[in-house]
């Protein structure tokens, strides 16, 4: 994968966007005038300006759906227009069994997980692995995750 000159964006990928919102509050960012869908990614954080700040950096590349619900994960599963999950929460017995749901419900479905790594967290941190493609620890670097989103995305 390339990554466009001065671009977090996987070349070939890059069009102008509108943001919407849908009922849930979830935030949804659609390509303009060109009709050209862009793969969807979904990005989930407890903290709504990491979401955003995500959603900006990639949104001339993918169509982004972000979420602060825990909840939704399995749901944005079954869309079949998801192309990965880019999740950002520490590692937890609750967040596991959400990515084991995730995991039933769809699993070829790239995942993504952001956190800070503890000294406590090596056993946590083992079974994450076994339910994601990816684990990036924070504070994470733009270009890493671009690069990932593009790789997993290419298969």
């Amino acid at each position: 994968m390339m990554l466009k000159k001065n671009s977090i964006c996987p070349e070939g990928f890059g069009h102008m966007r509108s943001r919407m919102r849908t009922a849930s509050g979830s935030e949804v960012v659609k390509p303009k005038g060109s009709g050209q869908c862009k793969p969807m990614i979904l990005i989930y954080s407890p903290d709504m300006s990491f979401c955003f700040s995500l959603s900006t950096f990639f949104q001339d590349c993918y169509d982004v759906i972000t979420t602060t619900d825990p909840d939704l994960l399995g749901l944005f599963a079954t869309i079949h227009g998801v192309k990965l999950m880019v999740i950002d929460d520490q590692p937890s017995g609750r967040m596991i069994d959400r990515l084991r749901d995730v995991r039933r419900v769809n699993n070829t479905l790239p995942l993504i997980m952001l956190y800070v790594y503890g000294p406590g967290d090596a056993d946590l941190d083992k079974t994450v692995r076994e339910h994601v493609d990816t684990v990036l620890y924070k504070p994470v670097n733009i270009i890493e995750i671009s690069r990932r989103i593009g790789e997993l995305i290419a298969g």
